[in-house]
């Protein structure tokens, strides 16, 4: 595909100069899924759209719906299980915000080689892990006490970690994100899968008696979640259109070239339609430049 539009734009444009690809942009496509047993929470759109990027809603995990994303905020409130399409993904350079109460064997993208294990008996006080890139950012501060149980120090409430792994076994390249107060055991962690990069915690913050405006941990669980967000864009390969930085008619265009799935003359159309009205090519038939349309 990207020879046939290259041979196509030089029989259009002729001997016109230097295609310039569009400016870069840190805004991005977030879909998130919430798992129906969580109840009726409360979904980030407000905070993502705070942190400057396009927020969707995600009702099915399967290819279809992830497809134009840049990002998923996957909220389980339960056992999370492997997902074939979710992994493809991530690999593919989608970044994974995964919050879920337990894990399975094997059902993290890449498969990883740490094991989280329930810690029993609710550990109410966790403590930011030293440099932990989610810190500070678009979603504000977190502190040594942002995700206690009902308060400094884990005083009462809801659990909130529920599972923990030694921070001496993670394999090297991924990174603590909070721990439990002695340091010892993560309950939050970031590591890369191919193209993609995944935060995981091990929670209870998206369940709807957790994340309710009433409880102590509504504000950092927000913070969290935005902050894990941008660290795992950040490290994330994937482009589209919207990364690429086309905006109004541009992008709608984009979308249908690169992202859309067309093929044949009606692929061809839109072809001619950009190149006549753009004179360079779309991300994703530039020579490196993210791949091609679909």
């Amino acid at each position: 595909m990207k020879t046939q539009l290259a041979t196509l734009t030089l029989t259009v444009l002729g001997g016109l100069g230097a295609m310039l690809a569009p400016a870069s942009s840190q805004a991005a496509v977030v879909g998130e899924y919430i798992n129906p047993v969580c109840g009726s929470t409360e979904n980030l759109s407000i905070p993502v759209a705070a942190a400057g990027h396009s927020w969707v809603a995600v009702t099915s995990l399967n290819a279809a719906s992830m497809q134009g994303l840049n990002a998923l905020v996957l909220r389980n409130c339960g056992a999370n299980s492997s997902n074939a399409d979710v992994n493809t993904a991530v690999q593919a350079g989608m970044a994974l915000v995964l919050d879920t109460t337990s894990l399975t064997a094997g059902s993290l993208p890449g498969n990883p080689a740490f094991t989280f294990t329930g810690i029993g008996m609710c550990d109410g006080n966790y403590s930011l892990a030293p440099g932990a890139p989610i810190t500070t950012g678009p979603g504000g501060t977190l502190t040594n006490d942002s995700l206690d149980i009902g308060g400094p120090g884990g005083t009462s409430g809801y659990c909130t970690f529920m599972g923990t792994t030694p921070v001496a076994s993670l394999p090297a390249g991924a990174i603590p994100f909070f721990t439990t107060a002695d340091g010892l055991n993560a309950g939050a962690v970031g590591y890369t899968y191919g193209n993609g990069r995944v935060a995981l915690s091990v929670t209870q913050l998206s369940h709807q008696v957790v994340y309710m405006p009433s409880q102590y941990v509504y504000a950092g669980a927000k913070t969290y979640y935005i902050n894990a967000l941008t660290w795992a864009l950040a490290g994330s390969s994937q482009t589209s259109c919207t990364t690429s930085g086309y905006t109004g008619t541009q992008l709608l265009w984009c979308q249908k070239i690169c992202e859309s799935g067309l093929t044949g003359k009606a692929l061809d159309d839109w072809i001619h339609r950009w190149i006549r009205q753009y004179r360079q090519l779309p991300y994703c038939a530039l020579p490196g430049g993210g791949g091609n349309p679909t």
